[in-house]
């Protein structure tokens, strides 16, 4: 049998970065996604949760794919921001795809 070429996207890394002024704080977290298939494909809508170190949410939001096509072997890095974050952020979590 032969397999069909299709893309195959995931996410392959997660940063964050806080972010502390005189104007206030943020969190900055970046997700890389690969494509690791044989076809290009869409980025779809994914989820960012934080945790503390009980692994208890936090906060968590959805962000848009944006219809980013990527290539075949390709990489992209999606940032979102979210400002006056909780305090105590231990990790970051993503849902890909959202549910």
């Amino acid at each position: 049998t032969k397999t069909l070429p299709l893309a195959q996207i995931r996410v392959a890394e997660v940063r964050h970065d806080m972010i502390v002024d005189e104007v206030g704080s943020a969190v900055k977290v970046s997700v890389s996604f690969a494509n690791s298939g044989t076809r290009q494909g869409s980025i779809e809508s994914f989820n960012i949760v934080l945790l503390d170190a009980q692994s208890q949410t936090l906060a968590s939001w959805k962000v848009s794919g944006r219809g980013h096509v990527l290539a075949a072997n390709g990489e992209h890095v999606i940032r979102s921001t979210l400002f006056n974050p909780p305090k105590d952020i231990a990790r970051v979590s993503v849902g890909y795809p959202a549910r």
